[in-house]
């Protein structure tokens, strides 16, 4: 009887784990196929907005209708676009200033601290909140500024991770919960999130979750408040060290991001990270890019600096994937290698057997054009491996040189600001944040590290280049500098074909980078195969392991 009830649980336990993990590849699906949608859900949101643009160019309108119009505008790009959320923010301000209406004011500036505080601009973010006039709020006024006191400090401890600030934020968004959930509605969204962040800090974790599963249902999946309450879910799962229901939750989480078109977001990351840590290198990748794409179109430098340190594991993963690639090669030259032993083999046998039978130069002919090809082979799969080995190292190389220098730069931006905060010297620190001297310099160390590395591994791609192109056509390249067109190029030879990508690391349009496609196909003596000839060009050493085959081949 034990037996048989043991031989149950155990069957009971295999079929839940069957069902999650089903369950787990429908949100995959689900959650690429809103990926490859992307452009196409972005492209219907920025046709809902465009409509609400026209209306504000009827000049017949007041300024609360104006301001009522805005503010539909600032909710539409809050999780789409920081500057545009942002502008309409401060249009909304002055309009409200200029009725006279203080309830107007304070609930823009309100959501002027929201914004400036999800980009990481946290100094401007307080000057926000300190132009309210706190003597004065009540109602649903009062919990919106208890809520983005308690924000601003969850996003400056998400900055300061690890750090020695980061309990100190950490105290005072408990101290602004307590009086969130003093004033807010019970039942209300707010209410229900706070409360549960607050218990979950006391240790009461499974109270918070059970709190946040039965809210759930009353909201829906591309709403932004779904999507956190999922990530709320999911980092309370971790902390229970529940990965699987983690994971469902990031997924959920995620998806709603997606459908939604909400690029300030932060469940994609969270997702790539653990399935870094769990193996899945594929699509940890992937996942990875979309966010980190959709950080810079949103344009938060919190989100950035948080992906930036992922960094350490993209290359671990990487390298992982290229220990795997040379055992994989190791194999293959060892099978070759006993291929040709037997051939060898095989053509001694036939030679003894020539000697007592006197029988024909033919198959010893057969035997030595066997022999031939698998020396041949071995070759190219020597040279194939060296090829391998010099890229990546001077790939590496390159990067871990790149990642240096752009660290270095980062922390000297960093020390600075942070004296100018302790200075308060505000000017110079607005100053240094609004230049885009750091960014502009970084950019061109990247392409100059890009162009150098390139130009090494594929001397000679310049030239095969001009030969694809009509003579008035030829491309000059700036010394040792690549030109934007050849960059492009560079990028096809790659591997990298999709417009999308191109522009977002060359940080050019779309536009431009389909405009420059058209015009080299146009100029080009092979038009409509000009980009796979472009993608077929051998680097040096390709060449000359075909050459050394031809030549050293036994004719």
């Amino acid at each position: 009887m034990k037996i048989c009830l043991t031989i149950m649980c155990c069957l009971a336990l295999s079929c839940t784990v069957c069902l999650a993990g089903q369950d787990e590849q429908r949100l995959y699906g689900r959650l690429d196929m809103l990926i490859a949608r992307q452009a196409d859900i972005e492209a219907e949101k920025m046709r809902h907005i465009e409509g609400m643009v026209q209306i504000l160019k009827d000049a017949t309108l007041t300024d609360a209708e104006r301001y009522a119009v805005n503010d539909r505008l600032y909710n539409e790009y809050s999780t789409l676009k920081y500057d545009s959320a942002f502008s309409y923010l401060r249009q909304n301000i002055a309009l409200a200033e200029k009725m006279g209406d203080r309830w107007r004011a304070t609930r823009s500036r309100l959501s002027m601290a929201h914004i400036l505080a999800v980009a990481g601009l946290f100094g401007e973010a307080e000057k926000a909140l300190a132009a309210i006039d706190t003597s004065r709020l009540e109602g649903d006024v009062l919990v919106g500024y208890y809520k983005q006191l308690n924000e601003l400090n969850l996003f400056k401890s998400e900055f300061a991770s690890g750090t020695p600030f980061n309990d100190d934020y950490h105290k005072n968004m408990q101290d602004y919960r307590r009086l969130l959930i003093a004033n807010a509605d019970r039942g209300s969204y707010d209410y229900v999130s706070v409360l549960a962040d607050y218990r979950a800090y006391q240790g009461n974790i499974d109270s918070a979750i059970q709190m946040l599963l039965e809210y759930l249902p009353a909201l829906k999946p591309g709403d932004r408040r779904y999507s956190i309450q999922t990530s709320q879910l999911a980092f309370f799962y971790g902390c229970k060290g529940d990965m699987r229901r983690k994971k469902q939750y990031l997924l959920l989480s995620a998806i709603s991001d997606q459908a939604g078109c909400i690029r300030e977001e932060n469940s994609l990351r969270e997702l790539a990270s653990m399935l870094f840590d769990e193996g899945d290198y594929e699509r940890a990748y992937k996942y990875l890019n979309v966010s980190i794409n959709n950080a810079n179109s949103y344009g938060t430098r919190l989100r950035n600096t948080q992906a930036s340190m992922l960094m350490p594991k993209i290359l671990a993963g990487y390298n992982v994937m290229k220990e795997t690639q040379h055992r994989r090669m190791q194999t293959l030259m060892v099978c070759i290698s006993v291929i040709a032993v037997m051939l060898v083999v095989a053509l001694f046998a036939v030679y003894m057997l020539l000697k007592r039978y006197r029988r024909s130069n033919q198959t010893v002919a057969y035997v030595n054009g066997r022999l031939e090809e698998a020396v041949g082979e071995l070759r190219r799969s020597n040279a194939m491996m060296k090829e391998g080995n010099r890229i990546k190292e001077e790939y590496i190389g390159r990067f871990m040189e790149l990642a240096s220098v752009l660290i270095d730069k980062a922390e000297s931006y960093r020390k600075l600001a942070n004296r100018y905060a302790k200075e308060h010297d505000m000017k110079s620190l607005y100053a240094l944040i609004k230049s885009s001297a750091a960014f502009n310099e970084s950019t061109s160390l990247f392409y100059g590290n890009f162009d150098s590395a390139f130009l090494r591994i594929y001397p000679n791609f310049v030239d095969k280049v001009n030969e694809l192109l009509s003579d008035e056509c030829k491309i000059t390249p700036k010394g040792e500098r690549l030109t934007t067109e050849l960059r492009i190029l560079a990028l096809i030879r790659l591997g990298i074909t999709d417009n999308h990508k191109i522009a977002g690391i060359l940080r050019s349009s779309i536009t431009t980078v389909y405009t420059y496609r058209s015009k080299l196909k146009a100029r080009s003596v092979v038009k409509d195969d000009f980009e796979r000839c472009v993608a077929s060009i051998d680097s040096w050493q390709e060449a000359d392991a075909a050459s050394v085959t031809a030549v050293e081949a036994p004719g």
